[in-house]
């Protein structure tokens, strides 16, 4: 058996216990530990929904609209543009829209918008403490009307609509229905507890919409403090569109070459800060022996910045990717590597390109303390290495 798994560094030398915490809060194919059988059958859930072509035509124009949401957000900005905020309601704006055919507004309330930039700390205090998990949620549960406000009344509307898609639906399992649907209808034909639904929905809502969030925001705090950067990923959208207003297709997608090597040269400092594989069997590595069933850690942060790997490692720089070096396939893993690397790589990175696209066109952006640097960057581990200091920035319409 073989999992993917993404962790606080700090967890090095308890792997197993931070393990355990997380699969307390979440239990879908990417964070519990589960037979091959069982993960089998969750990531055909979310196989299906994530691959090319569902993406393509069933998502593009959810990606637009938000995106044209999010570039007019940053316009009507008049004291400077908080990346983390606003991309986490834009993704989890996304997320709901595609994986739970949920149209709301209530993602961008200040109070959730709050939250949802929080996830990833408490998630990452979570982790380093398991053992007051199950206490922890006891006390708190009673507590969480008051507690979370607005967020309790996200999760009511989520789960008063799929009630009502489920009412209207009453048929087999169908690819035309939301993945969230699919999902229960599978879960209930099998007899598996309300509980453990709410953990796969709870995941899904997670992995669609924090991760994607954290990595624009993070991407886009890198473009405004890479002015020439931002100027070049400009000149190309200029080349493909001119003064055309349209919204982007995927063959215009398809020649962001300049586009694509600043994403991938974005993913080399972010990301998860390490994995874990569990060995199968036995395994003789450089006359050392990993016992069958041992976790073993990727420090994929040291790998990606690692000089044996990486030319002049610490620099930005997106004309790295245009070769294309066999030692790339395993120096270089955003989304994981193997049969369970994430099947979320095409959505996320198609509506980030798209999102890129649209503000490169319409705006400029620059740090609002002017002598913010690249080299003033602060990453930080949490369930994702990211950007610790994100500067605010300043936005300017293009002419």
């Amino acid at each position: 058996m073989i999992e993917k798994l993404s962790f606080h560094p700090n967890l090095a030398d308890k792997p197993h216990a931070a393990y355990i915490g997380f699969q307390l809060c979440l239990e879908g194919p990417f964070s519990a530990l589960c037979s091959d059988n069982v993960w089998k059958q969750r990531r055909k859930d979310f196989s299906n929904y994530l691959k090319k072509s569902r993406v393509e035509n069933d998502y593009y124009k959810t990606f637009i609209k938000c995106s044209d949401r999010m570039v007019n957000i940053m316009l009507e900005s008049s004291s400077g543009v908080d990346s983390n905020a606003l991309c986490a309601a834009v993704a989890h704006d996304v997320a709901l829209k595609s994986m739970f055919s949920i149209e709301t507004s209530l993602v961008y309330h200040p109070e959730i918008v709050a939250l949802l930039t929080r996830i990833k700390e408490v998630a990452s205090i979570l982790t380093l403490n398991s053992p007051i998990i199950s206490p922890l949620f006891r006390i708190l549960q009673p507590l969480a009307d008051i507690m979370f406000g607005k967020l309790v009344e996200l999760r009511k509307l989520i789960l008063g609509e799929i009630d009502n898609q489920l009412k209207s639906n009453q048929q087999p399992l169908q690819e035309e229905l939301p993945l969230s649907i699919n999902m229960i209808l599978r879960i209930r034909r099998d007899n598996e507890s309300e509980k453990r639904m709410f953990k796969q929905l709870h995941e899904v809502f997670l992995t669609s919409g924090h991760t994607v969030g954290t990595k624009l925001a993070n991407v886009i705090s890198l473009l405004g403090v890479l002015p020439d950067i931002q100027e070049r990923a400009w000149q190309e959208q200029d080349e493909i569109f001119g003064n055309d207003i349209r919204d982007p297709t995927i063959a215009d997608l398809n020649q962001m070459k300049f586009l694509d090597r600043f994403l991938k040269e974005c993913y080399r400092f972010l990301g998860p800060p390490f994995l874990a594989k569990m060995a199968t069997a036995d395994i003789n590595v450089d006359g050392i022996t990993i016992p069958r069933g041992t976790l073993v850690i990727y420090l994929l942060r040291f790998i990606k910045l690692h000089p044996k790997y990486w030319r002049n490692p610490n620099i930005f720089d997106p004309d790295r990717f245009l070769d294309e070096d066999d030692y790339l396939k395993c120096s270089y893993t955003p989304f994981g590597i193997g049969v369970r690397s994430c099947p979320g790589e095409y959505f996320a990175t198609m509506f980030m390109k798209i999102t890129l696209s649209k503000i490169l066109r319409r705006l400029k952006l620059r740090p609002v303390e002017k002598d913010f640097r690249f080299e003033d960057i602060k990453f930080k581990s949490f369930l994702l290495l990211e950007v610790e200091n994100s500067p605010m920035l300043e936005v300017e319409e293009r002419i």
